[in-house]
């Protein structure tokens, strides 16, 4: 019985980090992108955070993240796909949240 339940929880946790993984994946592949790499440096902060909150929205439909958000290094939001305010806000991950 104690054989059985270990292989469970072993198959248990390879399809958790499977589905945690593929976020990994989309923060790697939208971080490369230069079109949104651009967005940070534009002059008309308006016109950034309209271009990312697009580009949030439609991330988040194709790959079912409930909440893609673009962060300035300064902390501050620059657009998030589900309208929020912009402002400063708490890191949502560290580097060690998603394996290189």
């Amino acid at each position: 019985m104690r054989s059985k339940a270990q292989e469970t929880l072993s198959i248990q946790v390879e399809t958790l980090t499977g589905q945690l993984d593929k976020y990994c994946l989309l923060f790697a592949t939208l971080a490369r992108r230069s079109d949104i790499a651009q967005l940070f440096t534009m002059s008309d902060n308006e016109q950034a955070a309209i271009k990312a909150k697009q580009i949030a929205i439609q991330s988040s439909a194709i790959s079912g993240a409930l909440k893609v958000v673009f962060i300035r290094l300064d902390g501050q939001t620059l657009a998030s796909g589900l309208g929020e305010p912009t402002g400063r806000v708490d890191p949502y991950f560290t580097n060690d949240d998603c394996r290189s």
